[in-house]
């Protein structure tokens, strides 16, 4: 396999989980009763005071800065470009897990 190949992977990847994280976090707050929120300070903020636009922007911004990096990373320093989209891949993935547990909780 093409080791060059790897860094779009990965950005599909966190793509994805991004989306995922971003679909999950309105039904958990729209459809949570008021008992869930976003709790990323930043991202909160961005929800409470610009609304749902201001929250999409706001995730859409972060993955075209991660995914800016990593392209930019990628054709200097491939290994580091690599760890930077496991670690976002992770820490992304990490909040979709769990948002995906709390609406098995309070979803009917």
């Amino acid at each position: 396999m093409n080791l060059k190949i790897l860094p779009l992977v990965g950005l599909v990847l966190f793509c994805m989980l991004s989306l995922a994280d971003l679909v999950l976090t309105w039904m958990l707050v729209r459809y949570g009763g008021g008992r869930i929120y976003e709790g990323n300070p930043i991202a909160h903020a961005f929800l409470a005071n610009c609304g749902w636009t201001g929250l999409a922007t706001f995730k859409i911004t972060t993955l075209m800065y991660v995914g800016g990096v990593s392209v930019f990373m990628s054709r200097q320093r491939l290994g580091i470009a690599l760890l930077l989209l496991v670690f976002a891949c992770a820490a992304v993935g990490s909040v979709v897990a769990y948002s995906w547990q709390v609406m098995d909780n309070f979803m009917p």
